[in-house]
C-alpha cells in the first residue's frame, strides 16, 4: 500500500489475545486497526469514523450482540462494507450466503497468520 494512506479495519472480538494478535499483524500489513471487545462498542467506533471504515473482521459469538447482528447493522450504514467472520464455534448462527450477503468470507480459529493474509487479499482484491 505505499504512497497510498493506511485503510482502516475496525476488529471485534472479546477475546484478548485474538485482538493483540490481529491487531499486530494487521499493523505490520499496513492496516489502522480500530478494536473494540464486543458489538456495541464496535458501534460506537462506527459512528464516531462514519465512511472511514474499509473492513470489519468479527467474532461470530460475543457477549451483547453476536458478529452477525453487528455486520448486518453496519452493513444498513455502509452497504458495501467487507466483513470477514471469525469464529471457534459460530454455534446456533448460520453464515448468511455470498448471494444473501456479499462481499464477506468466514475463518474457523485457530488459524495461521499466512492463511488468514491470503483470505483477506482475496476479499480485498
Amino acid at each position: 500500500m505505499a504512497g497510498h494512506a493506511p485503510r482502516t479495519v475496525l476488529l471485534v472480538d472479546d477475546d484478548a489475545g485474538i485482538l493483540t494478535f490481529l491487531q499486530h499483524l494487521l499493523t505490520r500489513n499496513g492496516w489502522r486497526v480500530l478494536t473494540a471487545g464486543n458489538g456495541l462498542e464496535a458501534l460506537a467506533h462506527h459512528d464516531r469514523n462514519p465512511n472511514s471504515i474499509d473492513l470489519l473482521i468479527t467474532d461470530l459469538q460475543m457477549p451483547l450482540m453476536n458478529g452477525q447482528d453487528l455486520a448486518l447493522c453496519l452493513r444498513a450504514k455502509q452497504a458495501t462494507l467487507p466483513v470477514i467472520f471469525i469464529s471457534g464455534d459460530p454455534g446456533e448462527l448460520t453464515l448468511p450466503s455470498e448471494a444473501e450477503f456479499p462481499n464477506h468470507l468466514f475463518l474457523h480459529k485457530p488459524f495461521m497468520a499466512a492463511e488468514f493474509l491470503a483470505n483477506l487479499d482475496k476479499l480485498m482484491a
